[in-house]
């Protein structure tokens, strides 16, 4: 097989007859494309049961100690499918055919986790528009934290980067629910796309969904067990899942065939 650069297969892509060809070999059925969402909500409600199940065996002091040690995996297991499935499939369009604003109701289950989804899908918006773009797609942009493209500033600390960052994962989700969402909001951009058009339901969002994460995530346990356990466990488990999603959402970026450019190039 032959292998070809992005480009040259663009072009192929580009030509009626081949791109007619390609777009009939590569495009799902109607069929297909009802027993996959079919599937996808399936396995949304196999991770909700996943989460709820273990959720509350940790809650529940009558459990026994095995059964409650088995559902800490099961609950980081069902948070992960939760952030890379469910949430990302709805907040993507495609949980719900027809319907956004079902779609919505689904996306927030990324509020729950921390995240908001109204930030979350302008900034993914523009990850799948520029990707590796610097200075537009915001998967790239870690500050002076880190150096993810070949044209950001080199810093002396970089040259560490592989060691250092590692712990740093972990600590995205903390991130994600005390520092990245309320920065955007008080810059009032994302990567130069303005926030201005954000409705008051919107921006309200953003707060409700953080108070309903620290609600079940940290005040609820609290009734049951003392406040250094919950902090120990939630921020291990925290710690635990940053490291699973920034490993994941890295591979979309930072690998031997990536390619970069930045905001001067021209896109299609």
């Amino acid at each position: 097989m032959t292998i070809v650069d992005a480009a040259t297969f663009a072009e192929m892509f580009a030509r009626p007859s081949v791109g007619e060809e390609l777009r009939r070999r590569v495009m799902p059925s109607g069929a297909e494309i009802v027993l996959a969402r079919r599937r996808l909500h399936v396995k949304a409600v196999a991770v909700m049961i996943c989460v709820v199940s273990s959720y509350a065996a940790l809650l529940s002091r009558t459990a026994p100690l095995p059964v409650r040690l088995a559902a800490v995996p099961m609950l980081l297991i069902g948070i992960t499918m939760i952030a890379t499935s469910v949430m990302h499939d709805a907040n993507h369009g495609a949980f719900f055919a027809g319907s956004q604003r079902a779609n919505d109701v689904v996306g927030y289950a990324s509020d729950l986790l921390g995240v908001s989804s109204v930030l979350w899908r302008i900034k993914h918006d523009l990850h799948h528009a520029d990707t590796n773009v610097q200075g537009v797609d915001p998967d790239i942009d870690q500050g002076i934290v880190a150096r993810l493209a070949p044209d950001q500033q080199r810093l002396w600390w970089h040259r560490s980067q592989h060691r250092y960052l590692w712990p740093l994962y972990g600590l995205l989700g903390v991130q994600w629910l005390l520092v990245s969402d309320f920065s955007d909001l008080i810059r009032g951009h994302i990567q130069g796309q303005s926030l201005r058009h954000l409705s008051v339901a919107q921006r309200a969002s953003i707060f409700v969904g953080k108070a309903l994460h620290v609600g079940w995530a940290i005040a609820l346990p609290l009734i049951w067990y003392p406040w250094w356990k919950v902090a120990v466990g939630y921020l291990a488990a925290s710690w635990c899942i940053g490291v699973v999603l920034s490993v994941t959402f890295q591979i979309a970026h930072c690998v031997d065939r990536a390619e970069f450019t930045d905001d001067s190039a021209p896109r299609r």
